[in-house]
């Protein structure tokens, strides 16, 4: 289950990327099941909720299950 304070982080980065332009990375990690799916979803419904997130930026969304060769 996401901690809401894990949500508010990840938010905040994701908010600064699209309405300040700053540019940063962010890795989640943990192993499966662990709730990184949930925090990054958790966190993009909710900037939806106050920016029309389909007016500043555009979601892709990757699956790495697509891909399972590292080379």
């Amino acid at each position: 289950i996401a901690a809401h304070e894990d949500v508010v982080h990840v938010q905040d980065v994701l908010r600064r990327a699209v309405v300040e332009g700053v540019s940063n990375s962010l890795l989640l990690f943990g192993p499966r099941g662990s709730g990184k799916s949930t925090i990054v979803r958790a966190a993009l419904e909710e900037l939806d909720r106050t920016l029309d997130l389909a007016e500043h930026c555009v979601i892709v969304r990757l699956n790495g299950l697509l891909q399972p060769d590292e080379k």
